[in-house]
C-alpha cells in the first residue's frame, strides 16, 4: 500500500468532476469510481441504516466496509494519484466484524462503529476514530452480555459521539433499541439509554427488524428511527427524539388503517437546518398491489401526522436499504434499489431528489453500472463541499445475480450543477470565465461594460453567502480585469471548493462558477 498522507482538500474530487465520466442525474451530475474490486464477500456494505461513506470538513473522503476476511476496513481517496488507496484494517475481531458505519465530526475527524464477536460469543458494538492521521485502537461501546447488533453512529452539534444499536436477537423481554454516548472521543461510554418500549419486545428478528438510524440537528438534537412489530400489524416505523438533554420517548409514525398494507419497513431519517425531520420508508402490500417508497416529515416540536408523499411506485419493487440525505441547499436525496426489469434477475441502485422539502420528486436516476447487480446504497451523513457522496456494492462480473464476489462503488453527485449560470448578454455587459480555473492561489476575472454606470463584482459560496466584494464603483465603457486571491472581506483565506462570481448592475446580473483548489 502506498504511504500517502491524506490531503485535506477537494482537489481530487473536483478533478473527477472536470475530467471523469459525467452522467445525467435528477439534480446535478455524478461521477463514478471503483473503491475496491473482487471483494470476496457478497455483503461488504449492508442495509441502509448505517452510512458507509464520510467526508471530513477538510475534504478527506473515506469509505468503510467488511472485507473478505470478516474484518472492517477503510479506504481513503488519494488526491495525488486520483485513486482509492488500498484498504486499512480497523477491526480486530476474533471471529467476525460486520455492518460498519462512519461519520465525520465538525473538526476534521472521523468516527466508526460496527458489530463484532469472538468465537462462541455474542455480538458486541465497537468503536474507533481517525483524529490524528491513523485509526485508534478499537474500544467496546456496549457493556452487557446481550447480543448487540446493527449499530449506527453520529456526532451531535456539541461534539458528543452517539452510537445506537438493537438487541433484537435476544428473547422477548430483552429486545431494545439502545443508545450510548461518549464525551471523551470514545475513551469511555455512558450506560445505555433505552429508546424503544421498556417491555423489551420488538418481535421479528435482527435480520428483518430494528435496524436503527440516527441524525444530528442543531443544539444537541437527535432523531433516531427504526421499524418493529406493531400490535395488529407486522411492522411499523418508530422515531425517538433527543432534545439536547433527554430522549422524548418512541412514537409510531406510519400506522395506517389501510389493510392492504402488510408492513412499513426499511427506513431512514435526516434533518434540515431548521431541525425539520424527514422520514423515508417503504411498504409491502398483499398480493400484486404496488409497493411504494414513502416520505413523511414534521417540524421538530410538531406531532406526526398520517400524511405521506409517494416518491416511487413499482409493482415488483424491492426498496430494501433505503438511503436518505440532504445537501446544504436543503435538497433531499432518497436512494433505493429496484429490479432492472430486463429479465436478468439483477437489480440497480437509483435515487430521486426533491427541491421543495419532499413535496415533489424527480424521476429516478440509476447510479450503478449498467449490467451489474447492485444494492445496499448509502449516502454520506452530512454533506460538505459541493457533492453528495454515495457508496454501494455491485457484482464483480456483469450479468451475475447476487454474486459472492463483489465490488465497492462510489459516486459523487454534484449538486451545484443544478444552479443556473446565465450566459453573457451581448450589447449590455459581459462576464468571462475566470482564468486560471481551477486556481490556486489567485485567479483573474475579466468583464466588459458597454454602458457607463455602477457595477459590483462579488464572490459567493455555494450557500449563496457573499464572501468577497472585489469591486463596487462607477465604470465607464470598456473592458476590465479584477483579481481574487482566495480571501474573504475580513482578509482570511477561504476553504477549497466551488464559488460563484457575480457581475451586477441596476438592470442585469451575470453569474459564473469557479473552483478554488489547494
Amino acid at each position: 500500500m502506498r504511504n500517502v498522507t491524506i490531503l485535506p482538500s477537494l482537489r481530487l474530487l473536483v478533478l473527477l468532476l472536470l475530467t471523469g465520466l459525467l452522467s445525467g442525474s435528477a439534480f446535478g451530475q455524478f461521477t463514478r469510481s471503483i473503491v475496491a474490486d473482487e471483494v470476496a464477500n457478497n455483503g461488504p456494505v449492508y442495509y441502509g441504516n448505517s452510512r458507509n461513506v464520510a467526508r471530513t470538513t477538510t475534504g478527506t473522503l473515506v469509505a468503510i466496509w467488511q472485507d473478505g476476511t470478516g474484518q472492517i476496513v477503510t479506504a481513503t481517496y488519494d488526491e495525488a494519484f486520483q485513486d482509492w488507496l488500498l484498504p486499512v484494517q480497523v477491526s480486530f475481531a476474533g471471529d467476525e466484524a460486520s455492518k460498519a458505519g462512519i461519520i465525520a465530526d465538525n473538526g476534521g475527524g472521523l468516527h466508526a462503529a460496527w458489530q463484532q464477536r469472538e468465537p462462541a460469543g455474542n455480538w458486541q458494538i465497537w468503536y474507533a476514530n481517525y483524529l490524528s492521521g491513523t485509526w485508534s485502537a478499537p474500544v467496546r461501546v456496549d457493556s452487557d452480555s446481550l447480543d448487540a447488533e446493527e449499530c449506527s453512529i453520529e456526532v451531535d452539534s456539541n461534539g458528543r459521539i452517539w452510537v445506537v444499536w438493537n438487541t433484537d436477537n435476544e428473547p422477548d423481554g430483552a429486545e431494545w433499541i439502545l443508545a450510548s454516548h461518549s464525551d471523551d472521543t470514545g475513551v469511555s461510554w455512558s450506560s445505555p439509554d433505552t429508546l424503544s418500549s421498556p417491555d423489551g419486545i420488538i418481535n421479528g428478528s435482527s435480520t428483518t427488524s430494528a435496524r436503527v438510524g440516527i441524525w444530528a440537528g442543531s443544539n444537541g438534537r437527535l432523531a433516531t428511527i427504526w421499524h418493529e412489530d406493531f400490535p395488529g400489524r407486522e411492522r411499523e416505523i418508530y422515531v425517538n427524539q433527543y432534545d439536547g438533554s433527554a430522549w422524548q420517548g418512541e412514537v409510531v409514525v406510519s400506522d395506517t388503517t389501510d389493510t392492504t398494507i402488510t408492513r412499513h419497513w426499511y427506513t431512514n431519517v435526516c434533518m434540515d437546518a431548521s431541525d425539520n425531520i424527514y422520514v423515508l420508508f417503504a411498504n409491502d402490500r398483499q398480493g400484486s398491489d404496488p409497493r411504494q417508497l414513502l416520505m413523511t416529515s414534521k417540524a421538530w416540536d410538531a406531532s406526526w401526522q398520517p400524511a405521506w408523499t409517494t416518491l416511487y411506485t413499482d409493482t415488483n419493487g424491492d426498496f430494501l436499504t433505503n438511503a436518505l440525505t440532504i445537501d446544504p441547499n436543503g435538497n433531499l436525496y432518497a436512494g433505493f434499489r429496484r429490479p432492472k426489469g430486463d429479465g436478468s434477475g439483477t437489480e440497480e441502485v437509483a435515487y430521486v431528489t426533491s427541491q421543495d422539502g419532499g413535496s415533489t420528486w424527480s424521476e429516478p436516476v440509476a447510479l450503478s453500472r449498467d449490467g451489474y447487480d447492485a444494492g445496499y446504497l448509502t449516502f454520506v451523513g452530512h454533506v460538505t463541499g459541493s457533492v453528495v457522496d454515495a457508496i454501494w456494492r455491485e457484482s464483480y462480473l456483469p450479468g451475475v445475480d447476487d454474486d459472492d464476489t463483489t465490488a465497492i462503488v462510489y459516486a459523487a453527485i454534484d449538486f451545484t450543477t443544478g444552479i443556473e449560470e446565465p450566459s453573457v448578454v451581448a450589447g449590455e455587459f459581459a462576464l468571462s470565465q475566470n482564468y486560471p480555473n481551477p486556481f490556486n492561489p489567485s485567479t483573474n476575472v475579466r468583464f466588459s461594460v458597454l454602458s457607463a454606470g455602477d457595477y459590483e463584482l462579488a464572490i459567493y459560496n455555494i450557500l449563496g453567502e457573499k464572501v468577497r466584494t472585489l469591486t463596487h464603483r462607477h465604470y465607464a465603457t470598456g473592458e476590465y480585469t479584477s483579481a481574487w486571491d482566495g480571501r474573504n472581506d475580513a482578509g482570511s483565506q477561504v476553504t477549497s471548493g466551488v464559488y460563484f462570481y457575480r457581475l451586477s448592475s441596476a438592470k442585469q446580473t451575470l453569474t459564473r462558477k469557479m473552483i478554488l483548489m489547494k
